[in-house]
């Protein structure tokens, strides 16, 4: 079964609208950073995760200040 949800930033810390151990992969793509509780996130992911499930975290790193321009 694929989930393709929505979830915004709150959201995700509130609670991922899937059953325990329903997810076989979770993706994350400049989410996480986003996240106000990171470690509420983690247990969430953790929660809806398979025992054999993998997960995916993708991110932006620079070494350079981010401006506006």
């Amino acid at each position: 079964m694929i989930y393709n949800r929505g979830i915004q930033k709150r959201r995700l810390e509130r609670g991922i609208p899937i059953e325990d151990s329903a997810a076989e992969v979770v993706i994350s793509d400049c989410v996480i950073n986003l996240t106000l509780d990171k470690v509420a996130a983690f247990k969430e992911i953790y929660r809806i995760l398979r025992s054999n499930g993998i997960m995916v975290i993708s991110d932006l790193v620079t070494s350079k200040e981010v401006g506006l321009e």
